[in-house]
């Protein structure tokens, strides 16, 4: 695994005591994880007519990318990460305006972070790339090309990415094994078997804490299934460009793959070991892009689109308090605990309670701020109406 991340949470082990550095390095990992979300909310904040964009990324930070964003795992730096690029190279090809130094900056930087923390980082990097290349109008990426600033961030890309690719070539294969599951030697029951486990994929990019022993509650996946599945039928049903569709189209087909084609090669050394979330960094991208398509569409849809998000966002913060509550109960009572308990067999240091209500109230108040944002515009007086009639 590259040493990027550890690097950068793992410097506050160096003189804080076993238990505060294992705090510490969680702590500095949610900070990283909130910089990089913040930073790509804010880059497609900067599109115009912010009701979709809203929209995907509400459906983009699943509880699952929030979870690994507090944990000592380099996978939650790498989704933030991906998230930030992911916002960027959109707002490179979907703003109206000239593009902007500041998004080639984020994108040099959230890209160098992305293509460094894990081994298959470098190719969802590139998956990126391919779909923003593709969704892209005509004549766009001449102009990025042309910015000033384009020379030094395409030079800091292909060292990042060449640093990236020697260190993965230089240390071994990310999996090892020999024969250990024969079966999957026949291609067609090792198909049959990624394809029958597609459900559990799915469910894991939403949220299967623990040792994939405690999956979020129904009222969550349900949330997303609802939420995330009414903007990319929307995504798909809008009227787009050839191009549009089909970088949609692409980016889905890379998340459905890519559980194929990185476990069929070597299934029948060392089994079916993938899960949902390492698909998150591109799967991200799905609710984003159908968003962007959604928001270039006809001003038809723009109430539709609003209304969605009002009433689209009480029904994610449901998903994403039950989820922490599910998940606090696990490690404290235990699945088959208390539902609610003042004595938990295990509590963190602001204990058990306390923090699933500091995440509700948290939680709550975001997603006021959202639905109130997404309220209708004042109708005009008649005052206000006269002149422009004139």
């Amino acid at each position: 695994m590259p040493p990027l991340h550890y690097l950068l949470v793992g410097w506050s082990s160096l003189f804080l005591g076993a238990e505060a550095s294992i705090y510490g390095m969680r702590l500095v990992s949610a900070v990283l994880t909130a910089v990089l979300l913040t930073w790509g909310a804010f880059r497609l904040s900067q599109l115009p007519r912010r009701h979709p964009l809203t929209w995907g990324i509400a459906v983009a930070v699943t509880p699952m990318c929030l979870f690994l964003g507090a944990t000592v795992n380099p996978q939650g730096l790498e989704i933030a990460a991906a998230f930030s690029f992911w916002a960027a190279c959109l707002h490179l090809v979907a703003s109206r305006e000239a593009p902007s130094t500041a998004a080639l900056v984020q994108a040099a930087v959230s890209g160098a972070l992305l293509v460094n923390v894990r081994a298959s980082s470098p190719l969802w990097a590139l998956t990126v790339i391919v779909v923003a290349l593709v969704l892209a109008p005509a004549g766009r990426w001449r102009a990025v090309v042309r910015h000033p600033a384009a020379r030094w961030v395409g030079a800091s890309a292909v060292a990042a990415s060449v640093t990236a690719i020697a260190w993965v070539a230089l240390h071994g294969t990310v999996v090892s094994g020999s024969g250990l599951y024969p079966r999957y030697a026949d291609l067609r029951r090792t198909v049959f078997d990624v394809a029958a486990s597609s459900n559990d994929y799915l469910l894991n990019m939403i949220g299967n804490f623990g040792w994939l022993d405690a999956p979020v509650p129904p009222e969550t996946s349900i949330a997303w299934y609802l939420v995330g599945g009414s903007l990319l039928l929307l995504g798909f049903a809008v009227w787009a460009t050839a191009r549009q569709k089909a970088a949609l189209a692409l980016l889905a087909l890379a998340v459905i793959g890519a559980p194929f084609v990185l476990q069929l090669p070597t299934a029948a050394s060392v089994g079916l070991v993938w899960q949902g979330r390492y698909a998150l960094p591109i799967a991200i991208g799905l609710p984003l892009v159908a968003a962007v398509l959604i928001s270039q569409a006809s001003s038809d849809v723009e109430e539709l689109v609003r209304r969605m998000v009002r009433a689209g966002v009480p029904i994610l913060v449901v998903g994403h308090v039950a989820a922490f509550w599910s998940a606090s109960r696990r490690y404290s009572e235990g699945r088959g605990g208390d539902l609610t308990t003042l004595a938990p067999h295990w509590s963190s240091p602001i204990g058990y309670l306390t923090g699933v209500g500091l995440y509700a109230l948290v939680t709550c108040c975001l997603g006021y701020l959202i639905w109130h944002a997404s309220r209708a515009a004042p109708a005009p007086t008649q005052a206000s109406a006269l002149p422009a009639a004139g």
